[in-house]
């Protein structure tokens, strides 16, 4: 298994499912139900009511030998990792979501954050005589400032 409790992957767009491997993957239109074929027998592997989370960040939030229960849907339907796009697991550092685009971590953002303002305030004459403490500690204020703002949604005009 991929992930662990409190994980967020996105569930990717189920059709690419069927794309990737037709043999595996078979898509019921009648019941718009994806199957997937263990052995000879197919399962349901994912129902109409799991679609509606296709692009979205979940939670995942029980493990069992059978594959992942989420928080989203109050823990109905048992999800595996293949429904999940690859990748897509926000590490402690530095995420890659594919060959040539990454994605910083919120961890990683904050710390990279706290450094450069710890180098700023050292640069600046009036840290001069300030404890290492204070200079840490406001390094990291200003950090969770910059990350704060940095997740409110913006508006392009």
């Amino acid at each position: 298994m991929k992930y662990k409790v409190g994980d967020k992957p996105i569930v990717r767009n189920l059709d690419s499912l069927v794309e990737e491997d037709a043999k595996k993957w078979v898509k019921n239109k009648d019941r718009d139900e994806i199957f997937v074929y263990d052995g000879d027998s197919p399962i349901v592997a994912v129902t109409k009511e799991m679609q509606i989370f296709c692009g979205k960040k979940v939670t995942i939030d029980l493990l069992t030998d059978n594959g992942y229960y989420i928080k989203d849907d109050d823990h109905w339907h048992v999800w595996c990792d293949e429904i999940f796009e690859e990748n897509t697991k926000e590490e402690q550092g530095v995420t890659f979501t594919s060959p040539g685009h990454i994605i910083i971590g919120i961890d990683m953002m904050r710390f990279e954050a706290a450094k450069s303002a710890m180098q700023g305030m050292l640069a600046n004459s009036e840290y001069i005589s300030a404890s290492v403490s204070s200079i840490i500690s406001d390094s990291i204020m200003y950090a969770d400032a910059l990350i704060e703002e940095l997740k409110k949604p913006k508006t392009i005009v």
